[in-house]
């Protein structure tokens, strides 16, 4: 009998507890929100509520329209500007430089670099970075697609990612090793048009969402001193990378800094995404709306790093330094503008997973006002990744990725770099606004 009682209340005990946790994982959730910042119209809305149900957004709306159900959970940001969580389009969770130095992959471990990059991972969402497209893994083959995974499926925090694998390049610039010694390649390579679809081929079967393309290589110098650009692929293969990639569903990012960006922009499709482009000019602004490109300036990675100046310095006529001018033909033009920042360091680094926000800030002072700075960091990379319809504006049905900073945004965009609530999926990240 004393054995049944115990048993019985076993039984109990675990059915209320049980009870209890469904009941909190079913509750409604309500943000009360004095701003919130619409990324379809660009502008902000007053007194807003957000009823939140399981990870989707559920309604939203003024606070005079959408009642607050009882024993909802309340989460009052009244003072806070909320925003949709936000999107970077060109990070790199795999580092190259650790602890600020170039990474050697003969003395920095595959599971170095793999723990760096769960840490990164977890940096870029509590900076308030809940989606990203991650643009190659820099010599850790697949393991890209892997962090993604393991992010789904609830093994580690972080965002919701895109990822590419290992970028494609010919052989002559792809490969690590010598005839002496052979290290993990960082590029998948190809030279000719049907060794492009194999790589094309290969990345998707790894697990890849896009394909990275690397249509030059810059840092070589000219016999005069100046900086020399040398493409990569011919416009044949491009657009042999190109076709493969579209027939198996998947889209292109071109790594183009100058002397492929025509071919480039040539070989890509409505959807695909030119990186860099220091090379732009009006026409070929003008060639990359048309076809439904996607720009992608990463100017903060490029032109404000001492790692970069330092060579600068040393070049002539370097490209780089006319990110301003690029910017200001492509915002002339009416192409869009993607974010997208190029992070890819430890938080030692020069240009560290976690502070992608600073983007934000050359894009404005560049020409772009900020609320269409911060559509391109929601709306537009939503809609470049194919997820328009799950991210990048606070909407009913969408997921609750909500963030929010103490501030006013559109008066001083840097407010984006002092995130003070993240919400991923219905679930709370951090809140420094208590």
């Amino acid at each position: 009998m004393i054995r049944r009682k115990l048993i019985f209340g076993l039984v109990l005990t675990v059915l209320g507890t049980a009870t209890a946790a469904w009941s909190q994982a079913n509750q409604i959730i309500a943000i009360k929100a004095g701003s919130l910042f619409d990324s379809n119209s660009a502008t902000l809305l007053q007194n807003q509520v957000i009823l939140i149900d399981h990870e989707r957004i559920a309604d939203v709306g003024p606070a005079d329209r959408v009642k607050i159900p009882e024993g909802a959970q309340v989460i009052d940001l009244g003072n806070a500007t909320v925003l949709p969580g936000l999107i970077d389009g060109h990070t790199h969770m795999f580092p190259t430089r650790i602890d600020g130095k170039e990474a050697d992959f003969l003395h920095s471990p595959f599971t170095y670099r793999t723990t760096i990059s769960v840490a990164d991972a977890e940096r870029t969402l509590r900076a308030g970075f809940t989606s990203t497209r991650d643009a190659g893994s820099h010599g850790t083959g697949a393991a890209d697609a892997d962090l993604r995974d393991a992010i789904n499926h609830g093994v580690i925090p972080g965002p919701r990612m895109q990822v590419c694998t290992m970028p494609i390049q010919t052989s002559a610039e792809g490969h690590l090793g010598t005839w002496q010694a052979e290290i993990p390649d960082e590029y998948s390579t190809a030279d000719s048009p049907w060794e492009a679809r194999k790589a094309v081929r290969k990345q998707i079967m790894y697990g890849a969402d896009w394909i990275k393309v690397h249509a030059d290589l810059h840092s070589f110098k000219d016999k005069d001193g100046s900086s020399f650009y040398m493409p990569t692929f011919t416009l044949e293969e491009l657009q042999a990378i190109v076709d493969e990639a579209h027939r198996r569903h998947a889209h292109v990012a071109f790594h183009t800094t100058g002397s492929s960006l025509a071919d480039s922009i040539e070989a890509a499709g409505a959807g695909d995404t030119i990186e860099h482009a220091f090379m732009l000019t009006p026409q070929l602004a003008n060639k990359i709306r048309e076809k439904g490109e996607y720009l992608d300036l990463t100017i903060w990675r490029y032109y404000d790093q001492p790692y970069f100046k330092t060579m600068e310095a040393k070049r002539k006529n370097d490209p780089m330094l006319e990110s301003e001018k690029v910017a200001r033909i492509a915002m002339a033009a009416g192409v869009k503008i993607m974010f997208g920042t190029g992070v890819d360091s430890d938080k030692f680094g020069p240009y560290p997973n976690g502070e992608n926000a600073k983007e934000f800030e050359w894009l404005v002072k560049f020409g772009m006002p900020p609320s269409q700075a911060i559509q391109a960091a929601t709306k537009i990379d939503a809609e470049m990744m194919g997820w328009q319809g799950q991210v990048g504006s606070i909407e009913k049905g969408k997921y609750a990725d909500i963030i929010a900073v103490s501030g006013n945004p559109l008066k001083d965009i840097t407010e984006l770099e002092r995130v003070k609530f993240v919400m991923k999926g219905g679930e709370t990240v951090r809140n420094d606004m208590k």
